[in-house]
């Protein structure tokens, strides 16, 4: 919240006040005990107020704060007036509290893997999928777009001792993303869908269990991880619009083990969009939106446009750094979008890329490592 916090009296009256006992947690412990009823919080991002204090050197780490007992208690008393199930335990970096929500059940997951058939990349996919993935409801549906047998020798073998591997085949031609996946959804019976592209392998045995957690919510539609080069530098902690005028993965390339700005590439949060190199999708809400946009996008921009749309229909896009991944053939591998695809973008999607509600309007338009933008004016 930060030292300069304007909240209604009335209310805070209504409610009794500050309570005893939480310390320099009790504004937060206030705060969310007036978000109970109404999420109505509004961020204005002009420079208001400057704080007083030493700003730390470039080689000292820096975090949002300490774990305090009385702060874990704020957000767990919270859960338990909201009737939420799930515990607080402390996050990747001091300061960040990670809610674990209880998985009531183990709904089904199935993993849809368009793949051209580079056995290089998708055996050791499929290798860690199945031996290094501890959810045990998982299945995987290989979208064979390869010329050859190759991959259906694969599976062939695979499905031998796992049952739980699937092939669908799509030759289509030109090569279009969006259709290849909408024409696979039929075949999923899962009631979540996990898009994923054949490089990836896995780092944290935990990763779909920490995706299902969030995407068994209600209220929330789209889960993305934190992806990761082969060097440990990031591939994926989110996807913001305005940079450059179209839409980028924030932080990319910076070290894995960084905190980054505000601990964000290490804290669950709301993003506009994540990449659909990983991403658990509610199959109802995948089908509400319409599938992805395979007339205007068919390479390009497809997952950030679908995410939008997911988020217009009123569903949150959220990003969870506790499902982490290396994403392989992307570090050498560039994908051409179309100009009709950036031009539908940038039209579609105008008002998000002039201000994104995810990415501060202080914070750089030109690059991805969300550094101060020293040519934004200082107030509105």
């Amino acid at each position: 919240l930060g030292p300069l916090v304007l909240l209604h009296r009335k209310s805070v009256l209504d409610l009794g006040g500050l309570r005893e006992g939480f310390g320099d947690a009790a504004i937060r412990d206030l705060v969310l005990r007036l978000t109970d009823d109404s999420a109505e919080v509004l961020h204005a991002p002009g420079i208001l107020a400057t704080e007083l204090q030493r700003a730390p050197s470039r080689d000292e780490p820096w975090h949002l704060g300490e774990w305090t007992e009385p702060d874990r208690q704020a957000v767990s008393d919270a859960l338990t007036r909201r009737r939420v199930s799930a515990q607080v335990e402390p996050g990747l970096h001091p300061g960040v509290w990670r809610v674990r929500y209880d998985l009531n059940d183990l709904p089904g997951v199935t993993a849809v893997i368009p793949t051209g058939g580079k056995l290089s990349l998708l055996r050791p996919c499929l290798d860690d999928l199945l031996t290094k993935t501890n959810y045990p409801n998982f299945q995987i549906l290989l979208v064979d777009n390869s010329q050859g047998d190759d991959v259906a020798n694969l599976v062939a073998e695979l499905s031998r001792k796992y049952p739980n591997v699937r092939r669908v085949v799509d030759h289509r031609k030109p090569f279009n993303y969006s259709a290849l996946i909408n024409a696979a959804i039929p075949h999923v019976e899962t009631p979540l869908v996990l898009m994923l592209n054949d490089d990836i392998t896995v780092i944290d045995p935990e990763w779909l269990t920490a995706m299902v957690e969030h995407a068994q919510r209600p209220e929330v539609g789209i889960v993305g991880a934190k992806l990761l080069y082969p060097d440990d530098t990031i591939q994926h902690a989110g996807v913001i619009l305005g940079p450059f005028g179209g839409s980028v993965h924030v932080f990319k390339r910076l070290p894995g083990n960084e905190p980054g700005y505000f601990d964000l590439p290490d804290a669950v949060r709301n993003y506009s969009a994540v990449t659909f190199a990983c991403a658990l999708i509610d199959r109802a809400v995948f089908e509400e939106i319409g599938g992805l946009d395979a007339e205007n996008l068919p390479v390009a921009f497809n997952d950030t446009d679908f995410c939008l749309r997911t988020r217009e229909a009123g569903f949150e896009v959220l990003y969870t750094p506790h499902a982490a991944l290396y994403h392989h053939e992307s570090v050498t591998k560039t994908v051409i979008a179309h100009p009709s695809e950036i031009g539908y973008l940038r039209e579609r999607w105008a008002s998000v890329i002039a201000h994104d509600p995810y990415y501060n309007p202080h914070l750089t338009r030109q690059g991805e490592d969300a550094r101060l933008n020293m040519e934004a004016p200082v107030g509105h």
